[in-house]
């Protein structure tokens, strides 16, 4: 089953490393290819508060 994401958001085939406002660096995990339902920011944008906003209003 499939969540419902949020504007700027998507399900990607494999789950990326969550970089939000407060953790930019998505190089100290490792992305991985399982079946994956988590909505995550689109490319451009980073999570705050919940949401998923440009990175230029971080």
């Amino acid at each position: 089953m499939m969540n419902s994401c949020g504007p700027n958001e998507t399900v990607p085939q494999c789950e990326p490393c969550a970089v939000t406002c407060a953790d930019r660096d998505k190089n100290i995990c490792p992305e991985i290819c399982i079946f994956n339902s988590q909505c995550y920011c689109r490319d451009g944008y980073l999570r705050k508060d919940g949401v998923c906003v440009p990175e230029s209003e971080c």
